[in-house]
């Protein structure tokens, strides 16, 4: 079972955007109301897509 991802940064994909939420456990992800408006928000403004998120979703790398 994928409960959590060590060290955090083995899930960092080069040509990726990034992003880091405070979840407890891996499979929570897919319930997280800050995850789930993120990815609501990036599909309705796509043109958003690349502003910050707001506080409680920062990018994990710069």
């Amino acid at each position: 079972m994928d409960l959590v991802i060590l060290p955090t940064d083995s899930s960092v994909w080069d040509r990726a955007e990034n992003r880091s939420h405070a979840v407890p456990l891996h499979p929570l992800m897919l319930h997280t109301k800050s995850v789930l408006d993120d990815i609501e928000r990036r599909f309705t403004f796509p043109e958003e897509a690349d502003t910050p998120a707001p506080a409680t979703t920062p990018p994990t790398h710069s």
